[in-house]
């Protein structure tokens, strides 16, 4: 779809599926095809029919910590807590099967996994640092805190998407920017980091909490309170999409743009389909 200013129209022109969520965070899609948000408070983990959001099941999970973030791999929910740890939730039967523990870790962000699992990495958004963890065997959540990358030009890291093993992009909360990072041939615990985009003339508010790269990539950077800024690959800004008394906070694109986002004023999930057939 490289017509956005079509694609936009689409989009605006669509009518949403909502649903409630208390304290809506972040989303993923699972091996079951579910659409999955977590609550931050109480922490519960909530499954979405993906075609029209019907609730398939809510489910509590048994820790007292508020929890931030969410990312799905090999058959488990990785889920960040407010006591620095990482939960793992089976996703078949919903079950803990291991708490991720490290020092290094000071109020986890995103989570994102490289080298098919073998590493993952997590935002520390409190010590300015993204962290690597090394699998130890292919049990789920059985890693072991490797080396971390300082975020060098803005503090607290938040958003993290996966282009290829050796280049992703990170968002930074306050400042509003997009960072990207490239590994180092040389060296396969360094990455070159660069300011890709900078949104802090959108507006100063901080809310710089996810990026998606499209299949034209094009970047669709969420700014909690000013919506999706989309740029081109250059840096370039070339559109905007909102919904009035809405503050988007996470956002996923599937096959022809349908969109699912997390809307952290009114506490929803949304579907948005363009209905665009490709």
């Amino acid at each position: 779809m490289p017509d956005l200013d079509f694609l936009l129209s689409k989009l605006r022109n669509a009518t949403p599926i909502y649903v409630s969520i208390p304290n809506p965070r972040c989303l993923a899609l699972d091996n079951h095809g579910y659409v999955v948000a977590i609550e931050r408070s109480p922490a519960y983990i909530d499954r979405f029919n993906a075609t029209n959001l019907t609730l398939i099941n809510r489910t509590s999970i048994p820790i007292s910590a508020q929890i931030w973030s969410l990312a799905f791999n090999n058959n488990a929910y990785y889920i960040g807590t407010d006591s620095n740890t990482i939960v793992v939730v089976d996703s078949n039967n919903l079950t803990m099967i291991n708490t991720i523990t490290s020092t290094y870790i000071n109020n986890p962000r995103d989570i994102m996994f490289l080298d098919n699992g073998q590493t993952m990495v997590i935002a520390s958004f409190g010590n300015n640092a993204l962290l690597f963890f090394k699998q130890l065997d292919s049990t789920p959540g059985n890693y072991s805190y490797a080396y971390q990358k300082a975020v060098t030009h803005y503090p607290n890291p938040h958003g993290l998407w996966y282009v290829n093993d050796t280049f992703f992009y990170a968002t930074v909360w306050y400042n509003n920017a997009v960072l990207s990072y490239t590994a180092n041939s040389s060296d396969s615990t360094s990455w070159t980091e660069i300011v890709t985009i900078n949104a802090e003339s959108i507006g100063s508010t901080a809310g710089g909490s996810h990026v998606i790269i499209d299949e034209c990539g094009r970047s669709w950077f969420v700014l909690e309170q000013y919506g999706i800024e989309i740029y081109d690959t250059v840096g370039n800004l070339i559109g905007n999409f909102s919904l009035k008394t809405s503050y988007f906070f996470h956002l996923l694109i599937t096959d022809n743009y349908v969109l699912y986002l997390t809307d952290t004023l009114t506490g929803h999930a949304m579907k948005i389909d363009p209905n665009i057939k490709c």
